[in-house]
This record gives structure tokens, C-alpha cells and sequence, in this order.
């Protein structure tokens, strides 16, 4: 299980990496993030829970949709295994996965990265597994660009 802080910190890392803002850091009283939203440059606020809320999470997979990514996200019945490696019999339990793949066709190389650009997450919570997913999107998209 992912504690609150990690999943605080991976909020940070989404907001910095995926949704865009700067001078991401803990508040003075070091309870939680802060930073300035690309919209509204020279203004800081609190980064919003991006790991842990819902309405937010969807925020993200909104972006990455505006960004070039479909993203599919499926909600498994308890005990329900995904498949691991289809070459192996390997099973995940997981309640939550997200899978991204990159889809503009701009150029012949955007083509490629539409085959070698999957990110997959698993986890126990939808905003956790979308973060997870995001962050590994952006990672993935900066090592083939």
C-alpha cells in the first residue's frame, strides 16, 4: 500500500512533469506542495491531489488526452488477476490499471513511438494508477524524443 506522503510526492512529480507547473516544493509548514500553475504564472497555490482524488486524477488523463495519448483504464473485480508478460504465466492482483499509448501520426517517427510508447500501471486506487501511468508516459516520451 502506498502511504499518504508517497502518494503526495508522486502529486508533486505530476504536477511538475505531466500538468506543466514550476517552483514545485513544500509549503513552509512542509505539510504540502505548492508550486505555480502554467496558467497563472507568478502566483502560487497548492497542488491539487492528484495521486488521491478522483476529480483531479481525470484532470491529468485529460492533459495526457490533449498531449496524444488514449488511455484506457479498467476497474477489475476483487481477485481478478491481469495477465503479466503474455509469455509467461505470471499474474498481477491488482484492483486498478491503466495502460497509454501514444497516438499522433504527425510525422513517420511519431508512427514508431505509437508502437513502443505503452505505459502500463498497476495499483489499488484510480488516481494512484493514472499518476503512475502519467509520470512513466512523460519519461517514456522524453527518452525517444
Amino acid at each position: 500500500m502506498v502511504s499518504g506522503w508517497e502518494l503526495a510526492k508522486m502529486s508533486a512529480d505530476v504536477a511538475r512533469e505531466v500538468m506543466g507547473w514550476t517552483d514545485v516544493d513544500l509549503d513552509s509548514d512542509g505539510q504540502c506542495f505548492c508550486g505555480i500553475r502554467p496558467d497563472q504564472p507568478g502566483r502560487g497555490m497548492h497542488i491539487p491531489r492528484y495521486a488521491q482524488e478522483l476529480i483531479s486524477a481525470w484532470q491529468v488523463l485529460e492533459k495526457l488526452r490533449q498531449d496524444g495519448w488514449l488511455a484506457t483504464v479498467k476497474i477489475m473485480p476483487e481477485g481478478f488477476p491481469f495477465r503479466g508478460d503474455v509469455r509467461t504465466d505470471e499474474r498481477f492482483y491488482a484492483g486498478v490499471a491503466v495502460e497509454l499509448m501514444w497516438m499522433p501520426q504527425k510525422t513517420a517517427q511519431d508512427c514508431h513511438r505509437c508502437i513502443s510508447l505503452r505505459p502500463f500501471a498497476l495499483g489499488s486506487t484510480v488516481p494512484e494508477v493514472i499518476c503512475k501511468a502519467a509520470l512513466e508516459a512523460v519519461r517514456q516520451l522524453k527518452r525517444y524524443a
